[in-house]
């Protein structure tokens, strides 16, 4: 009414979504061969221009299920799990409302509500159907858009409908084997109604492609979202439809066209003087996986400006907090955009699904455990109790906590991986006394578990890590008096619920633990578990494995290693290693390593394809600044731990750590086989940036395992010009490294480090430190502080405000 454009209506958009996700749970497709395709000398992500007239290929779904580049795009051809786009097309209005009158009798039978009025979301029909028929009968009374507007809006009505879950009871006359398929063809006949009426109509297209996702036709999906990006008159829309088709890309692992797809809805959103940080910041996480750095270079001052303010007024940011962590930034910021995101999720889960457990009375709990002590209650929440690094981390630890002291629960938010069975997950399940299978629970009922258990202290091993997957309403709502997170995220969690994160006085300074929120719970040596004794068993190195027969060197193209690798005979080469994601590689950093690959004409640096993606990028930087392209070696991800080993026992001479998000379990891997590992600390990043922007928790984890096995002074630089010396003295150095290489295979046998059950005793020690600490102050948040673990071989300094030392 009014003259504005219905379409625009926010009241006509779905209801505020779930904390979003990384990644969709359900995603069946695989990365598809793009090839070498990158942003030099190409247009649009599938081949064409990207302009708003949409793109000269499409994506096509091949007869393995899996999305890949593929021919024209098919607008007609829009499958949605057996009806087909145009079907149900002769159905007339009267037919329509009647199928939705059948699925209201469903829906009130199951929940035992007889209906009255405008009650629950499908009675939101009437009034829409009313319009409609208004519209049908005499076509003066609105506009086509107006109609189509109306459609669309019956199709998302429709589509709420086809996300409740409910049966038909059999008393109700509705055959159930029909309801499935009468919900899918009642709200793809919306939809097509929606664009027959106005083929412009951005948000239909938008809407139907969302739905044809979400009944498990991804490529009909990417064709709607195309189709309407080419048709659609409204510039928002138009962005608006390449963002979401970014995304679900994204989710199918299509990182390049993804990336373009985010780059389009940006163009289109500066152009048109509209919101510009939900592309900008998806643009950014996807520029850096694929070492687009240019691009990214480009746009973040601008990106973090309005980041900033953004979080200033309150606004959930677009960024997610994982992705901050690879990002320089002003500390103050990351930890806003944490606090921002962690506030919108427990607003969510308190207020929409009434989240609350209600949580002791600390006086009278602390009498409680006067009077009657018993074990502390200590649970730990994870997705990743299966063939994940933080299983077997977690595994090590577990046989070595006080169970005399502590009662274990453990919380799998996760099922097993059927294709992959894990040992560990057993073995976690036989650790813990008590273990939750939560995966299959909604939030409420997930969070009623946790409660029932009465916990003392609720442990996240997720982080912002593992979106969509973790049980995040254990951790943004409290279910403990004491909450802490342990050694997974680390980064700060902006948590307010959340009252200690445990770390070393290495990774957690004081320049660094003040933009954490949290305290902090400090353990002596270094606050990283592994469990490496029990999984590579020094007696056998290589698994059994005939190390004649090794062929690690040779899939990267050089000679079997020499007694001493640092040689002086011809045929001699260095093999420096990085095995981190290429998310974690900053430019800088990346200029750095073919500087001293300059210097090393007899060196390699090895990458994994990690995206593959992203190797024709490093290859051309390479070359073009620094013509070492041909010292490049780049080898496929391996799947199993054990092969991770051997290729790092049998091939690297060192490994590179990368920057502001440095390798955690890849440093103790490295350590454990004997490896050099040089990574930085201080002012890390490019001159131009303030030293801070990177110097966080993350990116300081293999300094503490340095330290703690006594070669961080070797090893540790403090910018990148130092880096690049200490690296250069490795290679050319041949009883420095080979002096610094024994110390560091003599620390496997002496160094606390890898005694678990040394680790064990002192986590232990911290839960009991910060109970006892909850019980003498009565739960006081203003009485919390830092707590800090000690014993005969901690003999670090202190220095962040008051603390509790036990």
């Amino acid at each position: 009414g009014g003259g504005s454009d219905p379409r625009l209506n926010q009241a006509s958009r779905s209801p505020p979504p779930q904390p979003q996700s990384q990644t969709s749970q359900n995603s069946r497709v695989n990365e598809a061969a793009l090839g070498a395709q990158t942003s030099r000398g190409m247009g649009g992500p599938m081949g064409g221009p990207m302009g708003g007239a949409g793109m000269g290929m499409g994506v096509d779904v091949g007869a393995d299920g899996n999305v890949e580049a593929g021919g024209p795009t098919r607008e007609s051809q829009i499958g949605t799990g057996g009806v087909a786009f145009g079907q149900g097309g002769t159905w007339q209005l009267a037919e329509l409302k009647m199928a939705v009158r059948r699925l209201q009798s469903c829906y009130y039978a199951e929940i035992g509500v007889k209906p009255s009025g405008q009650v629950s979301q499908i009675g939101g029909f009437e009034a829409l159907f009313e319009m409609a028929e208004l519209c049908t009968t005499d076509i003066n009374q609105c506009s086509g858009n107006g109609l189509s507007w109306l459609y669309t809006n019956l199709g998302v009505q429709s589509h709420r409908v086809l996300q409740t879950k409910f049966q038909c009871p059999e008393d109700v006359g509705v055959d159930p084997a029909a309801l499935e398929a009468e919900r899918t063809q009642l709200t793809t006949t919306m939809f097509q109604r929606a664009i027959e009426t106005d083929p412009t109509n951005g948000n239909a297209h938008l809407r139907l492609g969302e739905f044809l996702n979400h009944v498990g036709d991804p490529q009909g999906a990417v064709n709607m979202f195309l189709t309407g990006a080419s048709r659609a008159k409204d510039p928002r829309e138009r962005s608006e439809l390449y963002h979401t088709l970014g995304t679900h890309l994204h989710d199918h692992k299509m990182w390049h066209p993804s990336f373009y797809s985010f780059k389009e809805a940006l163009k289109i959103a500066e152009e048109n003087g509209l919101e510009t940080l939900p592309s900008a910041a998806q643009a950014i996480f996807l520029g850096n996986y694929l070492a687009e750095w240019d691009y990214v270079e480009n746009i973040r001052p601008g990106v973090l400006a309005k980041l900033t303010d953004t979080v200033r007024v309150g606004h959930v940011p677009e960024l997610h907090p994982w992705v901050s962590i690879s990002i320089p930034m002003a500390p103050q910021l990351r930890m806003r955009v944490a606090h921002a995101f962690w506030a919108a999720q427990q607003n969510y889960y308190q207020k929409q699904l009434q989240i609350a457990p209600p949580m002791p009375d600390p006086k009278k709990r602390a009498a409680e455990w006067r009077r009657n002590p018993r074990k502390l209650r200590v649970g730990f929440s994870s997705a990743d109790f299966k063939q994940k690094a933080t299983a077997y981390l977690v595994l090590g630890v577990m046989p070595h906590i006080d169970k005399e002291r502590i009662e274990v629960f453990m919380y799998a938010s996760t099922t097993d991986t059927p294709e992959r069975p894990s040992t560990w997950r057993k073995e976690l399940r036989a650790a813990s006394d008590h273990f939750r299978e939560v995966h299959d629970n909604d939030p409420v009922r997930a969070s009623a578990v946790a409660a029932a258990d009465d916990l003392d202290i609720m442990i996240d091993l997720d982080g912002y890590s593992n979106e969509g997957l973790r049980r995040s309403e254990l951790i943004a709502v409290r279910h403990a008096p004491v909450t802490m997170a342990w050694f997974v995220y680390v980064s700060t969690l902006g948590n307010e619920e959340n009252d200690y994160i445990v770390a070393d006085t290495t990774v957690a300074p004081p320049s660094v633990s003040k933009y954490l929120v949290n305290n902090v719970l400090y353990l002596p040596g270094t606050f990283f578990p592994n469990c490496h004794r029990n999984l590579f068993p020094l007696d056998k190195p290589l698994f059994g494995a005939d190390p004649s027969l090794d062929t690690t060197r040779q899939l990267i193209g050089v000679p079997d290693r020499s007694p001493s690798p640092t040689n002086t005979t011809s045929d001699a080469v260095f093999v420096f290693a990085t095995f981190n994601k290429h998310l974690k590689i900053r430019p800088e950093l990346f200029d750095t390593w073919c500087r001293v690959l300059q210097r090393l004409p007899n060196s390699v640096l090895w990458m994994l394809k990690y995206p593959k993606d992203s190797e024709p990028m490093l290859r051309g930087r390479a070359k073009d600044r620094f013509n070492v392209e041909h010292q490049l070696r780049f080898s496929d991800f391996v799947s199993t731990s054990e092969e991770n080993w051997i290729r790092l026992w049998r091939g690297a001479d060192a490994i590179l750590d990368t920057t502001i998000y440095g390798a955690h379990t890849g440093t103790v891997d490295a350590l454990w086989a004997g490896l050099p590992v040089v990574t930085c600390i201080g002012h890390c990043v490019s001159d131009d940036e303030p030293s801070d922007y990177g110097d966080q928790m993350a990116s300081r984890v293999a300094a503490s395992m340095l330290e703690n096995i006594g070669v961080d002074k070797e090893l540790v630089a403090h910018s990148l010009e130092d880096y690049a010396e200490r690296c250069v003295r490795l290679a050319t150095d041949g009883p420095f490294y080979d002096d610094l290489r024994k110390r560091i295979e003599d620390s496997r046998t002496t160094a606390d480090m890898w005694d678990p059950s040394v680790y064990g005793k002192r986590l232990s020690d911290g839960f009991m430190a910060v109970w006892e600490h909850y019980l003498a102050t009565g739960g006081a948040e203003s009485k919390r502080k830092d707590i800090y673990v000690a014993d005969a071989l901690s003999k670090r300094k202190h220095g962040r405000g008051t603390a509790t030392k036990v």
